[in-house]
């Protein structure tokens, strides 16, 4: 059992950097309680708290701190970690401010030395890692740019809980879905991994693919590979705890447009060499302009009465 800790240690690091919170801090939870005090352990319930978002587990994981605050602050890296940004929900906290904050105001005047050292700075890395992702994560230049031409309608996601649209997908780009805050779909439950799951269009075809390896992803109750398997309309996706349904729609403007109803133009109205039109004038053939032009107005004259 000598090495029991350790492994622990290595089990929770290697899921917190992989992405799988809950599952680390709940290994974070047993390391603590097989060794007590364990400064990875500490910090990785600390970080795992953090990024779940989960106030409970933030304030059992202040309690854990506090148990032995002095110890812990003579480490540097420790200290660097607790005044940073890196961990924004536990810092940010009320408890953090009432208990730890006027602590690490001292610990920051007086440098500190500890054979823990090595183990607080694997954390510190894993947390920096996992902030540097999010960082690189929501840069424009990391998602593939959307692909040209058509392809399948748009597919959305809704929550069978809430009925609620989660999220709306055009074809042509990827979608990352998970609790962080860098995901196109964002499910803020525990039981979802930071980033969890990918969709896109491959092939005009709708495919999700699972990203989690411990939470795992089930599509019509079938659990996903690390493959891409085809969603279509009404399939169920199983996300952790939370239920998703697909509903297709038809892309408004990948449809071709309605051919434009010809309307005829009115024929050109034809006219006489005077310009008048022909339908004024009596059928027969066309009089000459310059006879109408020129001929004399008739004179009426009355024949002469007799004396």
């Amino acid at each position: 059992m000598a090495t029991r800790p350790a492994e622990l240690f290595e089990d929770a690091l290697t899921l917190f950097r992989s992405g799988e919170d809950l599952a680390a801090l709940e290994t974070a939870r047993t390391l603590l309680e097989v060794c007590p005090g364990h400064v990875g352990g500490t910090m990785l319930f600390l970080a795992a708290s953090g990024a779940c978002c989960d106030d409970l587990a933030i304030e059992l994981a202040l309690r854990t701190l506090l148990g032995r605050l002095d110890q812990l602050l003579a480490i540097p890296e420790v200290v660097e970690l607790l005044d940073s940004d890196l961990i924004a929900p536990v810092v940010r906290s009320r408890a953090f401010r009432e208990s730890v904050a006027p602590a690490l105001g001292r610990a920051r005047r007086r440098p500190g030395s500890s054979a823990e050292r090595e183990t607080a700075r694997q954390v510190l890395e894993a947390v920096r890692d996992a902030s540097v992702e999010r960082a690189l994560f929501s840069a424009p230049g990391f998602r593939p740019a959307p692909a040209a031409g058509a392809g399948p309608g748009a597919l959305q996601l809704l929550d069978r809980a809430t009925g609620r649209v989660v999220a709306v997908l055009q074809p042509g780009r990827l979608y990352v879905g998970g609790r962080a805050s860098v995901a196109d779909i964002q499910l803020n439950d525990p039981s979802v991994s930071r980033l969890h799951f990918n969709v896109r269009t491959i092939e005009n075809t709708w495919v999700v693919q699972n990203a989690s390896r411990t939470n795992g992803t089930d599509l019509n109750d079938q659990p996903l590979s690390g493959g891409w398997t085809p969603i279509q309309d009404g399939d169920s996706l199983q996300v952790g705890d939370v239920w998703l349904e697909a509903v297709a729609t038809r892309s408004a403007e990948r449809d071709p447009p309605a051919p434009a109803l010809a309307i005829p133009e009115p024929p050109a109205e034809e006219t006489t060499s005077l310009g008048l039109p022909r339908h004024a004038l009596p059928a027969g053939p066309e009089p000459e302009a310059d006879h109408l032009q020129t001929a004399p107005r008739p004179i009426l004259r009355t024949a002469p009465t007799s004396a």
